[in-house]
């Protein structure tokens, strides 16, 4: 042996898979009428805070939530078989 020791480091085993794709964004918060989705879901459900479905839509980027009462709500998106939960507020 000459003594000069070579390390190899594999830098694949450092590495952090990432999802890459931003999370969906919900707009306007506070809304009056329309609460729009970054992109299309596959389902969306609107519950209030005690949990219970008031409205269910699919296939869809927006629904329609003019006919709640003020106050805040959950919306809850489903998109291949992901779900997120965000917060709204009904003005």
């Amino acid at each position: 042996m000459n003594g000069d020791k070579t390390f190899r480091i594999d830098s694949s085993a450092l590495s952090v898979a990432t999802d890459k794709k931003p999370d969906i964004t919900i707009y306007p918060n506070p809304v009056s009428d329309i609460l729009n989705l970054s992109e299309k879901a596959d389902k969306i459900e609107v519950t209030d805070q005690s949990g219970r479905l008031l409205k269910m839509q699919k296939n869809c980027n927006s629904i329609n939530v003019e006919n709640l009462e003020w106050g805040m709500y959950y919306l809850k998106i489903t998109n291949r078989q992901k779900t997120k939960l965000k917060k709204f507020i009904k003005k």
